[in-house]
C-alpha cells in the first residue's frame, strides 16, 4: 500500500513538472510572439543630407515599411529630444501615421525652435498646430470656407491678380522662373485673403516667411540684430492684418472676412488673433506650394512643345465654358498635365511627424519623440500603383484613380489640407492663363539643381522667355532642361 502510494506521489509529481514546463513553453511563445521586431537599419546621415529623395527611394526598394535612419540625432523635426529617425514606407504605414494624430504630432515650430515670443508664435499656429478636440472642432468650422460654392466666388478675384501681373510683366528677354511666379501668385492669393484692396499685406508676409526660414535652417544665427530684424518684421505682420479687420473692404473683402464672421460652437466669434494666425497662415498654404508647382510644371512644358500646343487647342474647346460664370469646366489633359507634376515633383516631397508618445507601428515599437519621415515622392512611384513610375504621362490620369495613401500630394488623413480645392483651382486659373497667353520656354540650355527648403523648389531660378503667343517670333529654339532636377523624372 505505502509503495502504491509512493508511485502515485511521483507520477503526480512528474506530471505537475511536465504541466509546469510546458506551460513555461507556452509563456514563452506568448511572451515572443508579442514582442516588436527590431526596426532594420541603414544608418547613413550625412548620405539622406545630401540627397534624401534618392536616399529614400533607395530604401524604399527593399520593401520594409520602416527603417532605421538615425540614432543620434533629428533630421527634419528640430526635437533636440529626438535620437532615433524611422523613415516609413508604403500605405500599411502611411494609414498609420495619417490616421493617428494624437501619437504622430507636427514636429517642433520654427517659432518654438527660435523661441519667438508668444505673440509671433500664435501668428504661425493653424490648423496643423491644433491637436485633439481643438483641431477636430476648428477643421470643422473651416471646412465650409473651401465648399465648391464658394471657391467659385473666387475666379474674378483670380482674374483681377492676374491682370495685375500681366501688366507688370516683362517679355523682352530674360525672367527668371520662380521670382515671377511668386509675383503672380502674390497678387493673386494676397487678394484672395485678404481682399482687393489689400494685396500689399501680401509682400509683409512673404518677406517675414523668408527671413523666418533662414534663421531657422541655421537658429546660431537668429541673435542680435537678425533677431531684432525678425521681431520687427513679425509684429509688422501682425499689426497690418489686425488693421486689415478695423478697415471692412468695399470690395470683395476676402477670405479674411469668412474667418471675421464664423462663430465657434458655443457662439462667439474667433477672437482677433485667432482671425489673424489663420488668414496668415492660409496665405502662406496657399502661396509657396502654388509657386513651386507653377514653376516645376512650366517647366517640364517647356520641353514639351507639342504638348503646349495641344493645351491651347484643347482649351478652345471649352473657352466658352471656362469663361461661364460660376462654371467649373471640364479640361482632362490640363488636369493631367497638374496631377503628373504634382506626382512626380510635389511640393511637399518629405514629410514629417513626431512621436507623442510609445506606438506601434507596422509590427514595430517606437518610443516617444521619435521622428517619422514619409515621403510622396517616394510614394508616387510606387511601381504596383503608377506604370512607368520615373515617366511624365499626363494621359494616365483619364483612367487613374490611386488612394489617398498612394497619392497625397497635399497631405491626407486627420491633417489633410483644408486648402486643397482653393490650391487646384489657382493652379488650373493661372496655368491655363499662362499657357494660352503665353509660350513660356527655358531662354538656354541650363543646369538645374533642385533643393529641399521647406518645399521642392529648384535651386538656382530658372531663366526663361515669355513670347506672346501669336507674335511673330513665337517658334524659336528653346533651352534644354539639364542637371540634378532633368534625374528626377523622364520625359
Amino acid at each position: 500500500m505505502q509503495e502504491k502510494q509512493r508511485l502515485e506521489s511521483k507520477r503526480k509529481w512528474c506530471h505537475g513538472k511536465v504541466v509546469c514546463f510546458l506551460g513555461c513553453r507556452k509563456l514563452w511563445y506568448l511572451s515572443e510572439m508579442s514582442e516588436t521586431r527590431p526596426i532594420p537599419r541603414h544608418i547613413d546621415v550625412e548620405g539622406f543630407r545630401s540627397n534624401p529623395l534618392i536616399f529614400l527611394q533607395s530604401l524604399a526598394k527593399r520593401g520594409e515599411p520602416l527603417v532605421l535612419i538615425s540614432d543620434s540625432c533629428a533630421i527634419f523635426s528640430r526635437s533636440s529630444n529626438c535620437r532615433n529617425v524611422v523613415a516609413a514606407f508604403g500605405p500599411e504605414a502611411l494609414r498609420g501615421i495619417l490616421t493617428n494624430a494624437d501619437a504622430f504630432g507636427m514636429a517642433v515650430s520654427a517659432a518654438e525652435q527660435l523661441a519667438l515670443p508668444p505673440a509671433l508664435k500664435q501668428l504661425n499656429q493653424g490648423l496643423f498646430s491644433m491637436t485633439g478636440e481643438t483641431h477636430t472642432q476648428t477643421q470643422h468650422l473651416l471646412r465650409p470656407m473651401f465648399s465648391a460654392q464658394n471657391i467659385q466666388v473666387l475666379r474674378p478675384v483670380i482674374e483681377a491678380g492676374w491682370k495685375a501681373f500681366h501688366e507688370g510683366l516683362q517679355t523682352e528677354g530674360d525672367v527668371a522662373l520662380l521670382a515671377e511666379m511668386r509675383q503672380l501668385v502674390m497678387h493673386v492669393s494676397g487678394r484672395v485673403v485678404f481682399g482687393l484692396d489689400h494685396g500689399e499685406i501680401a509682400r509683409e508676409i512673404q518677406n517675414y516667411f523668408d527671413m523666418r526660414r533662414q534663421l531657422a535652417s541655421d537658429p546660431h544665427r537668429a541673435v542680435g540684430e537678425s533677431r531684432r530684424s525678425l521681431l520687427r518684421m513679425g509684429n509688422r505682420v501682425r499689426r497690418a492684418i489686425l488693421g486689415r479687420l478695423d478697415s471692412p473692404s468695399a470690395a470683395f473683402g476676402g477670405l479674411i472676412d469668412h474667418l471675421r464672421l464664423l462663430k465657434t460652437s458655443d457662439g462667439k466669434p474667433l477672437a482677433p488673433d485667432d482671425v489673424v494666425s489663420h488668414a496668415n497662415v492660409l496665405f502662406m498654404s496657399s502661396s509657396e506650394p502654388v509657386v513651386v508647382a507653377l514653376t516645376w510644371i512650366l517647366i517640364i512644358l517647356s520641353q514639351l512643345p507639342q504638348l503646349r500646343s495641344e493645351l491651347r487647342r484643347q482649351y478652345l474647346a471649352v473657352k466658352d465654358e471656362w469663361a461661364a460664370k460660376g462654371a467649373d469646366p471640364t479640361f482632362p489633359l490640363l488636369d493631367g498635365v497638374i496631377f503628373e507634376s504634382l506626382r512626380l515633383l510635389p511640393p511637399n516631397a518629405i514629410m514629417v511627424r513626431l512621436t507623442k508618445r510609445p506606438v506601434e507601428l507596422c509590427g514595430h515599437h517606437l518610443d516617444q519623440d521619435w521622428e517619422v519621415l514619409f515621403s510622396p515622392f517616394v510614394e508616387h512611384r510606387n511601381p504596383n500603383v503608377f506604370s512607368d513610375p520615373e515617366s511624365f504621362r499626363p494621359d494616365r490620369w483619364l483612367a487613374l484613380a490611386p488612394t489617398q495613401f498612394t497619392y497625397f500630394p497635399f497631405g491626407t488623413g486627420t491633417r489633410y489640407c483644408l486648402g486643397k480645392p482653393m490650391a487646384l483651382m489657382l493652379l488650373r486659373e493661372l496655368l491655363v492663363r499662362l499657357v494660352v497667353d503665353f509660350d513660356i520656354v527655358l531662354s538656354k540650355s541650363q543646369m538645374i539643381d533642385w533643393k529641399m527648403d521647406v518645399v521642392l523648389r529648384p535651386q538656382n531660378d530658372p531663366t526663361v522667355k515669355f513670347q506672346p503667343v501669336g507674335s511673330a517670333n513665337e517658334r524659336f529654339a528653346f533651352g534644354r532642361l539639364d542637371g540634378p532636377s532633368a534625374e528626377l523624372f523622364n520625359f
